[in-house]
């Protein structure tokens, strides 16, 4: 074998051995995944993000400013402060409960009542209760709540009576994989919520969500949020965590597919090269 061929030999093995190398930290990089969970529950908490501008139009409902126990009858906006702690109760078809209660800057909401157009803050703690929601339902009518923030949807049923047991109903953990390899996303799983549960996300960046309640029991929640893991508590049980396996992405990620088949059709190369090369020289 002459000098040239060697070193040829060296290269292509080099450069087998380098994607080898990337393809493999390719496949077993921590996988950022888009999770978006889609539940019916009787009790969501929200932290409210210090960047958040969300507002919500609601019709007549009831409002206790503070710790006050006389409430007021509302029609407007209502914009939560920002950095506040937000709890949502609705517990089957019961009324639907609010409580906006206000971090160190003291701001718990701003109203904007519709007969005034005047912004009126709301110091310490908010209260907004609706008993009507079904007659609002029957004017096509419901309340919606956009919101940002980092979520926790259900509450364990092991921290309150049974009676008053403020549950997650149903719902479902929907994982979409981001691929290292451009822009694209893969299907990286299902997780089935079961009654009890409580489910957030662990170390989301952003977090987005809407809550609606209208005719049917409880509330329908969606929450999306980039992470690599969520937390789910289960009732009786130590829970557990959610997250994209990397046998997921190398069954869906495309892009990461292609580099494992170029890997394997360069070895291949190689070998059926230089096989035909010893051949002719014996």
């Amino acid at each position: 074998m002459s000098a040239h061929e060697k070193r040829s030999r060296l290269y292509w093995k080099l450069g087998i051995l380098t994607g080898t190398v990337l393809c493999l930290a390719a496949s077993v990089w921590p996988i950022r995944v888009t999770f978006n969970i889609v539940a019916r529950a009787d009790w969501v908490t929200v932290a409210i993000s210090p960047q958040a501008n969300d507002s919500w139009y609601m019709r007549n409902v009831q409002i206790f400013r503070g710790y006050s126990a006389i409430g007021e009858t509302f029609t407007g906006i209502i914009q939560p402060g920002p950095g506040s702690s937000l709890s949502i109760e609705r517990i089957g078809l019961g009324p639907l409960r609010l409580r906006l209660q206000a971090d160190s800057s003291q701001v718990a909401a701003v109203l904007r009542k519709d007969s005034d157009l005047l912004n009126v803050v709301v110091n310490d703690r908010l209260v907004v209760t609706s008993n009507a929601l079904n007659e609002e339902a029957t004017r096509g009518s419901l309340i919606a709540l956009p919101l940002h923030g980092k979520f926790s949807v259900g509450s364990p049923l092991g921290l309150q009576g049974a009676r008053h047991a403020t549950l997650l109903r149903e719902g479902k953990l929907l994982l979409l994989g981001h691929s290292l390899l451009g822009t694209s996303l893969f299907d990286a799983g299902t997780s089935e919520l079961h009654i009890g549960d409580e489910v957030h996300l662990d170390d989301a960046r952003k977090e987005s969500g809407l809550i609606v309640a209208d005719y049917e029991p409880s509330l329908k929640v969606a929450v999306r949020g980039l992470a690599t893991k969520a937390s789910v508590a289960r009732f009786g049980g130590s829970g557990y965590t959610v997250a994209a396996s990397v046998g997921e992405r190398l069954t869906n990620d495309r892009p990461l597919q292609a580099m494992w088949a170029i890997l394997v059709g360069g070895y291949a190369l190689l070998r059926s090269r230089f096989r035909s090369k010893k051949g002719d020289a014996s």
